[in-house]
């Protein structure tokens, strides 16, 4: 019996960047939901979802009050923000359960945050 593998939300307003993330991300063994906008995301948050990427730059809301209402409903839910500004200057810092991975980057960059932050798809 195979296990079914884990889930990942990406939220972003870029079609074919989307479709980027969720072709890597499908390589590796996740399966994708995708939200086109941050109240989307934010509906689409269920219980298989193992974590979330979202851009910062959304056209409804700021990627960082996605990440607060997602986190609001699951505390310990992993997230990776990206965005193509210093994640600096808008006073954004990594931990254990937050890491940044700014724009534009390469296939092996998402790779290894999603794999760091993410584990593995199964």
């Amino acid at each position: 019996m195979s296990l079914k593998p884990s889930t990942i939300l990406v939220v972003d307003d870029e079609p074919t960047l989307c479709r980027v993330i969720s072709r890597i991300l499908n390589r590796i063994g996740f399966e994708i939901v995708e939200a086109p906008n941050g109240n989307d995301g934010i509906n689409k948050l269920n219980d298989t979802i193992k974590g979330a990427i979202i851009d910062l730059g959304l056209p409804d809301i700021p990627g960082t009050e996605v990440m607060m209402a997602l986190r609001a409903q699951r505390p310990d839910l992993p997230i990776l923000l990206t965005s193509g500004s210093d994640f600096r200057k808008m006073n954004i810092s990594e931990d254990a359960q937050t890491l940044c991975l700014h724009k534009p980057f390469m296939p092996s960059e998402l790779r290894e945050k999603v794999t760091k932050l993410f584990g593995d798809a199964s």
